[in-house]
């Protein structure tokens, strides 16, 4: 191989690859968070009796007399926030607002998986609610199908057609009638 196909623009793959593995991090990270939220009960009680004791805005350790900086910031509520649904919301805010700023297009997918209004994580039977829905005469007509997810904590919907293609747009349409014909 010679030096010009080493350093060829083929060779250079993905730009910003960085970006999108952050953004495919932070969404996994949201999912999995989002889907033990749940399970939180059992881990908030057991945290609430490792909490170091308070007085006069001094963390006291009942092994150390030293306060420390973590038992501090743990005894005043900082860490509040630190419930799994509030994190996964964060980290789905913070990936819609990489991608916001560094005009990185998220995946379709992606997307549809976070809600529009409230940036919460949708995950089906947690915190949406999903149902199919067809308001022709008696659902005769099975190209009529309507995804509809509801999102638990700020009710917004989302519509998304089922089982139909996505029409051309109408100049392609009469484009391709116009050489049908010809």
């Amino acid at each position: 191989m010679s030096r010009d196909t080493i350093n060829s623009k083929e060779i250079k793959g993905i730009a910003n690859r960085h970006l999108y593995s952050r953004i495919s991090y932070l969404h996994q990270a949201a999912q999995y968070l989002a889907s033990t939220s749940n399970n939180t009960s059992a881990i908030a009680v057991k945290q609430k009796d490792t909490l170091p004791l308070q007085m006069n805005g001094q963390s006291i350790d009942s092994n150390n007399s030293k306060a420390s900086s973590t038992d501090y910031t743990l005894a005043t509520g900082e860490f509040d926030r630190g419930k799994p649904s509030n994190q996964a919301l964060r980290l789905s805010s913070h990936l819609l607002a990489i991608c916001r700023r560094t005009k990185v297009k998220a995946s379709c997918d992606m997307k549809r998986s976070i809600c529009k209004s409230c940036n919460e994580l949708l995950v089906p039977g947690k915190t949406t609610i999903i149902r199919m829905e067809n308001k022709s005469k008696g659902s005769k007509k099975p190209w009529a199908n309507v995804l509809v997810t509801k999102c638990q904590r700020c009710g917004f919907k989302r519509r998304y057609p089922v089982g139909q293609e996505r029409q051309c747009k109408k100049k392609d349409r009469i484009v391709a009638q116009a050489s049908g014909q010809i």
